[in-house]
Order: C-alpha cells, then sequence, then structure tokens
C-alpha cells in the first residue's frame, strides 16, 4: 500500500544520500570550489524567478541572473538585462553580447542555464569559453521534443556537454541516461517548488464554490478543447455541475466556441488569466490535467499542495508522482469518458475525495523551497567535482 514516505521520499526522487554525494562527486559542503554562479536565463515574471533561481541563491555564495528582462528584487540574487527592443533576433543578440561580457568580466565558478534553447546554448558557450563547468536545468521540451525530434542526434549531442543535467522528476532522470547517454551522476532531479506556506487548510467541500476545476495555457499540447468535453459529459449524469477553466491562450476563442457548443455557459465559468490561481485551486474539489505532452507542471503540483483532487494523464514524471486511488485518478490512456467516469466517481464519494486529497498534500514535502535548495546543493556538488577535474588537468 502506498504511503507519504513510499510516494514523495522514495529513493527515486532523491538524488542521493548525503554520504553517497560525497563518495559521488568528492566533493563536500566544506570543499565545495562552486561559490559565484551565473544564472542565465529569461524568466517572463517574478514567480519564476522565486522558483528556478531564488533556491539556487540561498544554496551559493552570490548569484548573477542575467535574463531579458529585470523583476522586482529577490534577496541574495543580483539581476541585469539588456535593453529591450522589441524585436527578438535582436533582444537575443543583445543577451548574447550581455552574457559574453558577463560571464568574463564576473569571474564566476560555474553557469546554469534553464532550457536549452536559447540560453542553455549562451550558457554553454561563456561556460566553454571561460573554463567553467555549465549546468541545464530541463523542464520538458528538450527531452520530449527536440531529443527525440528527425533532428535529435545534435540535441542530445548539446545536452551531454553540460557537465550536470536537471530534470523535473524520475522517468526524464532515466530518459537522460538510457536516450541522452549523460552518466547518471552528473543528472539530477530539480524540484518545481511552491511556497508550502501559501497554501490553507482545505476546505470542507460544501464550502467549494466549483466542483472541477483547470488551469493553464491555452494552447493545442493542454487540450482545453478536451476539458470542455468532458465537463459535457460529467454534467449529463450531475446537471448541478459547477466547474471553471482559469487560463487564456491562443485557443481562448475556441474554447468559448466549445462551452456555447456543449451548452455549457452556465455550468463552465472562463474567468481567463488568474496572477494567484491558488485560492481557485483550494475553492475546488477536482483538479483535472489535459495536457498531451508536459514534464511534470507546476499546476498539478499547486493543486495537490491545495489539497484538491487531480485527474491526469500519465504523461511526463506525472506517473512518478500519482498513485492511482490513493492520491488522485491516473487515467491511461486518457479518453473524454475514462476522464469524465472518475471525475464523476470523485464527485459522488466525498470520503473518498478527502482521503486522496489528504494524501495529495503530501506533496508539499519534496516540492518546497527548502528542498529545491537541497536540489541545488546537489547539482553544485556535481559541478565543483567538474571543477576539480578540469583544474587537475590544466
Amino acid at each position: 500500500m502506498a504511503t507519504a514516505e513510499s510516494v514523495y521520499g522514495s529513493d527515486s526522487w532523491r538524488n542521493s544520500s548525503d554520504s553517497e554525494r560525497g563518495a559521488e562527486t568528492g566533493v563536500t559542503e566544506e570543499n565545495q570550489s562552486v561559490d559565484r554562479v551565473l544564472f542565465v536565463y529569461g524568466p517572463t515574471n517574478v514567480g519564476k524567478i522565486e522558483r528556478h533561481v531564488k533556491p539556487l541563491a540561498d544554496a551559493v555564495e552570490s548569484t548573477t541572473l542575467v535574463c531579458t528582462s529585470t523583476g522586482p528584487e529577490v534577496d541574495g540574487l543580483r539581476q541585469i538585462a539588456p535593453p529591450a527592443t522589441g524585436y527578438r533576433l535582436f533582444d537575443l543578440l543583445l543577451m548574447t553580447v550581455l552574457t559574453a561580457v558577463e560571464s568574463v568580466r564576473g569571474e564566476y565558478d560555474a553557469v546554469v542555464t534553464v532550457s536549452l534553447f536559447p540560453h542553455g546554448c549562451l550558457g554553454l558557450l561563456a561556460a566553454k569559453y571561460n573554463r567553467v563547468p555549465a549546468h541545464l536545468g530541463i523542464i520538458g521540451c528538450d527531452i520530449d521534443v527536440h531529443a527525440r525530434a528527425w533532428y535529435g542526434r545534435p540535441v542530445r549531442w548539446l545536452i551531454r556537454r553540460f557537465d550536470a543535467v536537471s530534470v523535473p522528476g524520475p522517468t526524464h532522470r532515466r530518459r537522460l541516461h538510457r536516450s541522452v547517454g549523460i552518466p547518471w551522476h552528473r543528472t539530477a532531479i530539480l524540484a518545481n517548488p511552491v511556497d508550502v506556506d501559501q497554501f490553507p487548510d482545505p476546505k470542507p467541500d460544501l464550502e467549494r464554490r466549483y466542483d472541477v476545476v483547470w488551469v493553464g495555457r491555452m494552447t493545442a499540447e493542454k487540450q482545453p478543447l478536451f476539458f470542455v468535453d468532458v465537463v459535457a459529459a460529467v454534467a449529463e449524469a450531475a446537471p448541478s455541475l459547477r466547474a471553471v477553466m482559469i487560463g487564456d491562450g491562443a485557443l481562448s476563442t475556441a474554447v468559448e466556441e466549445r462551452i456555447a457548443e456543449r451548452g455549457l455557459e452556465g455550468t463552465l465559468e472562463t474567468p481567463g488569466w488568474i496572477e494567484d490561481p491558488i485560492p481557485w485551486y483550494a475553492d475546488a474539489s477536482v483538479f483535472v490535467l489535459t495536457s498531451e505532452r508536459d514534464a511534470l507542471p507546476l499546476t498539478l503540483i499547486e493543486a495537490m499542495a491545495s489539497g484538491t483532487v487531480p485527474v491526469a494523464p500519465a504523461v511526463g514524471n506525472v506517473g512518478d508522482l500519482l498513485v492511482d486511488g490513493w492520491n488522485g485518478r491516473v487515467v491511461d490512456p486518457p479518453t473524454v469518458d475514462g476522464v469524465a467516469t472518475a471525475v464523476e466517481d470523485l464527485l459522488a464519494d466525498p470520503d473518498r475525495s478527502a482521503r486522496l486529497g489528504t494524501n495529495a498534500r503530501g506533496v508539499r514535502d519534496r516540492f518546497s523551497y527548502d528542498t529545491a535548495s537541497e536540489d541545488w546543493r546537489h547539482v553544485i556538488r556535481v559541478l565543483a567535482r567538474s571543477a576539480q577535474r578540469e583544474s587537475g588537468e590544466r
């Protein structure tokens, strides 16, 4: 039987124990040689800086973020950005120049990046020129799409050039090792964390405004039209159903048209993009993920941390996190009827849903900012080992 320890604290989610890390890298906290880190990244909002960069800043002596535009000040983090022109190619050129100048002027011990194209490539060039180790953080597309495409061979070659590569979960870590050819000790799991203090205790079902919630970008890979069809199927059996879709995107108009076509105007609300969706998770009993491709979406982690029961396909690393019938429902392969049935069963059995929601909240232990900082410390030790090896070869 699944337990919180067997799911969230399992060996598959750990990078390694402290003793294994020392043996694996030959580096400890006391002798690590990576203190000054240059982070090359293009986050679009302060929330991404807080999640992806701040835990690293807490793990090293100093962090400088080269980004497309600076956000509000974050403790322990220096941010620099080139002037914005509004032309993507020219902005990328300015970002390249700024990265090159800062990497030479700053005398950094390592270069850290997120996403291979373009920031990973910029960071790798800067690291190789300055003969310091480089890290690549893969969120999903690099390994799910680019590494598997017809042009995948040069992509895999580029990924292997990094001294450390991190991914959101165990499935992608195994794929890095088996399909990309990266030695296990150079791979890591890096949590996509949430601020656990933001999540209040779950509400009783009777106090929740919605039965079902969907959150995400309304784009083809997220399949928002699939969710509308699921709501239509559930509403046939439960005419009083209350559902909400949070987000916007290229398919927003198509979503509204599908809602009208299904006669769901009084059933399915579409408030648009919400800057802080956390209160909306807490106001729904069930969260539905409909992604065709995803690594380990933040929306799933936020929903689980809220105690909202997830129904999801086993895409990316989702199958490593969800145990069907214990902390959510896994419908694989996902069909409209299959997802609708899972939702109907959860809504019909509030006691069972409450148990699954309580188990789902355990996700906060693995995906906190503190855990992300510990993941970064593992990455830093891997980079330090590479730096020591490089120094010995000079």
